[in-house]
Order: structure tokens, then C-alpha cells, then sequence
């Protein structure tokens, strides 16, 4: 409200920097010393780039707001409970959130590029409002089990990639509905627990490499029409058995290179397959 606005920029000055050095702010010789409880409640129209950022202190959060800005709350190493009342998440908005392990997703429709990239031990991602999943937004959350959006349009590249084996998530099955249309590069790249990923018929492009070196990955199914399988989408999946995208016209390079146990494609509708896919 106007009031609320007008009352914090009257005492704003009180803990502004300028003031600290002019020895004028209640937090002068203050270094150290806490300023922020366990326990925070933040109601407001935006929560601004980097307001959070570092604060050592936060363990639990509940963010009301149309919008959180890009930072907003990373590197809180002790943040352990998020809830997010709100339309957007922006970038790194959550990054290197070592200790989150609940998140709580309420209205969100679009989470920015890397948000809540390196929070090991982030377990479950659950929202019924989601549509879009930027890049790298979940990449390295190697606790992460279980993922339920079942009204996810877009998933950005590496979104829920590891970089490396001990990084590598740990979901198993992956569901979606006709809602997804398009998964990005790498975006589960080296997810080494999946076992069986089922897809919608609104799928209308799968990134190169999205689901490469997935060890325990033995079916892919797509209801749509996916036309074109990319270059090495399928790459190193040597347990993979079986493969069910009905229409497939154009196979590129390398898209199941590796797959020694693959056993059941329909070939049938493809016109052009490129270089080793099959090697």
C-alpha cells in the first residue's frame, strides 16, 4: 500500500550503507551481529534482485509476491523451506541453495534460467500452474526424486542436467502431458536413474543430447508426431529397449549411438537417418 511504502522509505535511511559509513545507521559497529530471524514472511508486489542474497541466517521463507527477482535468495546455505505464492521466479533466484530440501510452488507459471541450479538436496518439484522451466533451472540436483508438472509447456536446455555423475539426478520415471511442446538441449542429460519417460501428443521438438547418457533409461515413449529425432538425443543410452514415437521422419547423427540394447523402433515412416545413429 501507499502508507507501507511511505513508512519503509522513511526509516530506509536508518540502514542504508551511506549512512553506516557516516556513522549515522543503527547498524554501525553491527558487523557480525544478526539482523534477520530463522523465520521470514515477505508479502509484497516484487521481491528485488539480490535482496536476500548470502544471508546466512534464513531457514524458512514464505514469499508472497507477484514476482521474485533474479538472486533474490541465493546462496542462503542454511535456507531450508521455501513456499512461493507467486507468478515468476526469476534467474538464480534460488542458485547454490545447498540445504533447501522443501519447496512449496503456488501459482508459479514461469521459473527463470538456473533459479534453483546446485540445491543438492532438493527432493521434490511439484506444481500444477508451471509452464515454463528455464534453463539450467534445476541442473545439479542430485536428490532430486520426483517431478510432477503436469502443465509444463517448455523445459529449457540442461534444466535438470548434471555435469557429472555424482551430480546426476535421481528420478526414475518421467510422465507428461499433452501440454509439454518442447524439451531442450541436454535438458536431462546424465539423469542415470531414469528408467522409462512417457510424452504427451504436443511434443514437437526434443533437443540434441536431452536425454543422452541416461545408463538405465530402457523406454521412451511419445504419443505426438515427432518428426525429427536429433543428433545424439538418445546417445550412450545402452539400456535402452525400446523406443515408441509413432511418425518419425528424419533421424540425425548419432541420436542412438551406443544404444547396444535397443531392440524395438518402427522404422517404417522414416525417410532419412544420418550418420552412425545406430552406430
Amino acid at each position: 500500500s501507499d502508507v507501507a511504502t511511505q513508512i519503509l522509505q522513511a526509516f530506509s535511511s536508518v540502514f542504508s550503507a551511506e549512512a553506516a559509513m557516516k556513522k549515522m545507521s543503527i547498524l554501525v559497529d553491527k558487523l557480525g551481529t544478526k539482523v534477520f530471524g530463522e523465520n521470514v514472511t515477505i508479502v509484497d508486489s516484487k521481491v528485488l534482485e539480490g535482496a536476500f542474497s548470502g544471508i546466512k541466517t534464513l531457514t524458512n521463507v514464505n514469499v508472497t509476491s507477484e514476482e521474485i527477482g533474479s538472486y533474490a535468495f541465493a546462496n542462503c546455505n542454511n535456507l531450508a523451506s521455501v513456499v512461493v505464492n507467486a507468478s515468476v521466479i526469476n534467474n538464480n533466484a534460488f542458485a547454490n541453495c545447498i540445504n533447501l530440501t522443501t519447496l512449496n510452488l503456488n501459482g508459479v507459471i514461469t521459473i527463470g534460467d538456473s533459479a534453483f541450479i546446485n540445491n543438492v538436496k532438493l527432493e521434490t518439484v511439484e506444481s500444477s500452474t508451471l509452464q515454463y522451466i528455464g534453463n539450467y533451472a534445476f541442473a545439479n540436483c542430485n536428490n532430486l526424486t520426483a517431478l510432477n508438472t503436469p502443465n509444463v509447456k517448455t523445459i529449457g536446455d540442461y534444466a535438470f542436467a548434471s555435469t557429472d555423475q555424482k551430480s546426476a539426478n535421481k528420478l526414475t520415471s518421467l510422465e507428461f502431458s499433452n501440454d509439454l511442446e518442447t524439451i531442450g538441449e541436454y535438458a536431462f542429460y546424465g539423469s542415470l536413474d531414469l528408467v522409462n519417460v512417457t510424452i504427451g501428443n504436443g511434443l514437437t521438438s526434443i533437443g540434441q543430447y536431452a536425454f543422452a547418457s541416461c545408463r538405465n533409461l530402457e523406454e521412451i515413449s511419445v504419443l505426438s508426431n515427432l518428426e525429427v529425432i536429433k543428433e545424439c538425443t538418445f546417445a550412450e543410452d545402452d539400456a535402452l529397449v525400446t523406443v515408441n514415437i509413432p511418425g518419425i521422419k528424419y533421424i540425425e547423427g548419432g541420436a542412438f549411438m551406443n544404444c547396444t540394447s535397443l531392440a524395438n523402433i518402427d522404422l517404417t515412416t522414416v525417410i532419412e537417418i544420418g550418420s552412425e545413429a545406430f552406430y
